[in-house]
């Protein structure tokens, strides 16, 4: 008699395999048969075990091994003696399927910005809750790392997507990581992988100058650092190109990813100036746009219409002297303005009667470029209804009281006054005998000022020159180009 029982000690490679045999009182022998089939149609066969030859049952136990995990077999307990064979039920039995730790695969970055990028990989739970997360730094072999926040990824057996934004990340710098999972079996790391954020020059822009005084100002920028760790400074001169210049001290601009604005006070300087900000950061260096600023050392013209610039034929390089002349001294002192306060047939006498409101209408102005005379010597007299007085001698009249009128009140504001000769004419309606000893008038007024600059010679250039007079009285385009040539002579010798 015999009995199939349970099998026990399962495992994912193996089990034992139990049953009871009962000899009957003939020596007996017994064993197993086992396999896939459930009819055990094909099967293999535990050795041989004596039973004895007693007339009870006996416990029999084989065990079998190298089996496969997850697979269901079959089984049954078999005896023999000199009375035959005999077999009991078939029974079956699952191995089990073994816990395994978790699979992870680095998969590569992705939205790789200049400060971020996505961190992307693949986790196999393999049947255990797992978590998942990302290690990664600067090191190659990652031997010192930071890592991202614990994700669950549940506890399927197939592979499960995992990413994570970085953020903060410095630009142009290469970056390494590997995804990582763990479970109650163990931990597995994926293999290292690289990238690098992008690298961007740091953005400058020059804004304009501020607290402008006559020797200082405020130099002003603006710098996105693009993620980069970034210095900031000025250079600044007189060269319109800053080939030559001086710079201001470095300042820390950090690394962060919107505009910064940035300033320096400068101090000592004697006439307006070119400047420009700049950014540097492990990336490169990037210069913004020159710009310039006056330091109100800007110059004011008054004067009747030659000072107006009537008459003149060439308006490609402005009208009157003034444009010109300002190009001149800004290609030799720095950005300059030239304001043209001149009225078209005012005398000497309107040049007085106005100089208080000009001057209040310029504040930071620092020259005026005066020259009045040639209404002055109209012949014959003038009606006072054009604000023009009658032919006026220079001594004896007024012309130079309202010159010395008009240099005071300059003075007494704190500015400087430059006289200009009174042009040359030969209109026949200008008296150059008066115009001659206006001239008089306005060298003794020059030495008697302490003015510095001699006045331009107008009178003996435009006599020498009276095809550059357009009507006689007006220069033409040529008149004008030398009038800001004589000017620029004087100011500069």
């Amino acid at each position: 008699m015999v009995t199939t029982n349970a099998a026990t000690s399962v495992t994912s490679g193996g089990g034992t395999l139990n049953g009871s045999v009962n000899p009957n009182g003939r020596s007996t022998t017994a064993w197993f048969e086992w396999g896939t089939s459930p009819t055990l149609a094909t099967f293999s066969v535990t050795p041989n075990q004596s039973m004895g030859s007693g007339r009870t049952s006996r416990a029999v136990s084989a065990a079998v091994s190298g089996l496969t995990s997850g697979t269901t077999y079959y089984f049954r307990v078999a005896a023999s003696n000199s009375a035959g064979i005999i077999k009991g039920s078939i029974l079956s039995f699952t191995t089990t399927t073994p816990l395994l730790g978790p699979n992870s695969t680095t998969n590569p970055a992705t939205s790789i910005t200049i400060n971020s990028a996505t961190l992307n990989g693949g986790v196999n739970p393999n049947g255990t809750a797992t978590t998942a997360w990302f290690e990664w730094g600067t090191s190659p072999t990652l031997s010192t790392f930071s890592a991202t926040p614990n994700q669950s990824m549940g506890s399927g057996t197939t592979s499960q997507p995992v990413s994570v934004t970085l953020s903060g990340l410095a630009s142009g710098t290469t970056y390494y990581f590997r995804a990582a999972a763990s479970n109650s079996v163990g931990t597995a790391k994926g293999s290292i992988a690289i990238f690098s954020t992008m690298a961007v020059l740091p953005t400058v822009t020059t804004n304009a100058a501020t607290a402008i005084t006559a020797t200082g100002a405020t130099l002003n920028g603006g710098v996105n650092p693009n993620g980069a760790a970034t210095t900031a400074w000025f250079e600044w001169g007189t060269s319109p190109t800053l080939s030559t210049f001086s710079v201001t001290p470095n300042q820390p601009i950090g690394s962060g990813t919107t505009v910064i604005p940035f300033s320096e006070s400068i101090s000592g300087i004697a006439c307006g100036l070119f400047f420009h900000g700049i950014g540097s950061s492990s990336v490169g260096m990037q210069k913004g746009a020159i710009r310039s600023f006056s330091t109100g050392e800007d110059y004011v013209a008054i004067g009747d219409s030659i000072t107006v610039g009537s008459h003149d034929d060439f308006p490609a390089d402005g009208i009157g002297y003034e444009p010109i002349l300002s190009t001149l001294l800004a290609a030799s002192r720095g950005p300059n303005t030239i304001a043209n306060e001149g009225v078209s047939g005012t005398s000497s006498a309107d040049g007085a009667a106005s100089i208080s409101s000009i001057l209040a209408k310029y504040p930071t102005a620092k020259y005026y470029l005066i020259m009045y005379g040639t209404n002055d010597a109209h012949i014959p007299p003038i009606p006072s209804g054009m604000g023009l007085i009658p032919t006026d001698p220079g001594y004896p009249g007024s012309f130079k009281d309202n010159m010395q009128r008009i240099i005071s009140a300059v003075l007494a504001a704190g500015k400087i006054p430059y006289l200009a000769e009174v042009p040359y004419t030969s209109d026949p309606l200008r008296s150059n005998a008066m115009i001659y000893e206006y001239n008089a008038v306005v060298d003794e007024l020059f030495l008697t000022n302490n003015i510095f600059v001699t006045p331009p010679p107008f009178n003996a250039y435009f006599q020498a020159h009276q095809g550059e007079l357009d009507d006689g009285i007006h220069p033409n385009g040529t008149g004008y180009q030398s009038m800001a040539n004589l000017w620029f002579g004087a100011l500069t010798k």
